[in-house]
C-alpha cells in the first residue's frame, strides 16, 4: 500500500481510520484467529520491525493507535499531532518519498459546490527526491509488472487523454482558457425530459446493490437512515463540531489575527453537566473516544443541550 503525507503548517492534528475487507468471515478453514494476528503484526510489529522498539518510538511520538479485526473487515486507526505524522510513517513504512506539492505537477481539479473543471501545470520543478502520486504510481507499476497505457504517460498526457474522452477541450486549451463549465442545460439539470434511468423514471426502489457495498441497511424506499453515532451508556457525550467563526476548516489557524480572536480550543458543556462533573470555566477536561481523545479547556455554554 502507498501512503501520501504532506505536511501543512495549518493542521494541528491528523488521524487516520482504514478498513481492509479481510476479517473475521474470510479466515481460512481451519485458521481461525489469522485476521486478529495479521492486526496485531501490523500494529505492534514483526520480523524486521522490532515489537519492542517500534511500540516504544510510536508511544514516544504520542502516536494514539489500533487495531482489530472485526466480522467483515480487518481495521486500523490512528491519531496524532501533524507534526509527527512523517515520522511514525517513516517507522511503519519500507520506503519513504517525499509528496510534491500542487505547484510542482500538472493536475486536473473539480470541486464540491460549484460546476467548473481547471487544469493547471507546475511552476517550479519538485525539490529533492519529491515524486507527484502519478509518478510513484507508474514507478509502482514498472516494479510490478503492471501493463496499461497510463502507466506510459506522462501527466499532462493522462490529462489530456482524459479530457479527450470525455468530449471536452485538450489539455492545452482548457489551461488557456482558465476553466471548463460543466453545468448541464437547463432541461437536463430539471429532469425535464426524464432521469437517468431506460424508463426515465424517478426510481423510489432503486436497486441500491448497484451503488456499494452498504447496499444491505439501505432502507427499500425513501425513509431516514440512521448513519450519525449515537450517544450511549460509555459514550454520553455528543460531540457538536460546528465551524469555527475565526478559521475555515483548517486555514488561517497560523494567522495571528485569528488565533488572537479564537482564543485556544475549547469545549463548550451545558452548565448543568458542568456542575454534575464538577467542571469549572478554564479548567482542563479529556473528551474522546476509541479513536482518540484531547484535553481542552471548558467553557459552560446554555446555548446547547444537556449530554
Amino acid at each position: 500500500m502507498t501512503v501520501l503525507a504532506e505536511p501543512m503548517p495549518a493542521v494541528r492534528s491528523a488521524a487516520m481510520y482504514l478498513a481492509i475487507p479481510c476479517g473475521v468471515e474470510t479466515d481460512p478453514p481451519g485458521g481461525s484467529g489469522v485476521a486478529g494476528i495479521l492486526a496485531d503484526l501490523v500494529t505492534r510489529g514483526a520480523g524486521d520491525r522490532d515489537n519492542r522498539t517500534l511500540t516504544d518510538y510510536l508511544d514516544s511520538l504520542g502516536l494514539q493507535r489500533s487495531g482489530a479485526a472485526g466480522v467483515h473487515t480487518t481495521n486500523f486507526s490512528a491519531a496524532a499531532v501533524a507534526s509527527r505524522v512523517v515520522e511514525g510513517l517513516a517507522a511503519m513504512a519500507d520506503i519513504v518519498l517525499p509528496a510534491t506539492t500542487f505547484l510542482e505537477h500538472d493536475d486536473i481539479y473539480v470541486s464540491g459546490g460549484h460546476t467548473h473543471l481547471h487544469v493547471t501545470r507546475k511552476v517550479i520543478e519538485p525539490p529533492g527526491e519529491c515524486r507527484s502520486n502519478h509518478e510513484v504510481v507508474c514507478a509502482l507499476a514498472r516494479r510490478l509488472g503492471a501493463t496499461h497505457r497510463g502507466f506510459a504517460m506522462t501527466a499532462w498526457e493522462m490529462i489530456d487523454a482524459v479530457l479527450k474522452a470525455s468530449h471536452l477541450p485538450d489539455a492545452e486549451t482548457a489551461h488557456r482558457m482558465g476553466w471548463i463549465a460543466l453545468a448541464p442545460d437547463f432541461r437536463t439539470a430539471h429532469f425535464l425530459d426524464g432521469f437517468g434511468y431506460e424508463d426515465g423514471r424517478f426510481q423510489f426502489a432503486p436497486d441500491w446493490r448497484r451503488w456499494g457495498l452498504d447496499h444491505a441497511r439501505m432502507p427499500a424506499l425513501p425513509d431516514h437512515m440512521e448513519t450519525i453515532e449515537a450517544a450511549d451508556a460509555e459514550h454520553p457525550f455528543r460531540l457538536v463540531t460546528a465551524p469555527a467563526r475565526q478559521f475555515l476548516n483548517t486555514s488561517f489557524t497560523e494567522t495571528p489575527g485569528s488565533r488572537a480572536r479564537e482564543l485556544r480550543p475549547t469545549a463548550k458543556i451545558h452548565p448543568l453537566d458542568c456542575a454534575r462533573l464538577g467542571l469549572v470555566e478554564g479548567g482542563l477536561v479529556r473528551i474522546g473516544n476509541r479513536r482518540g481523545s484531547v484535553v481542552v479547556h471548558v467553557q459552560p455554554f446554555d446555548g446547547l443541550q444537556q449530554g
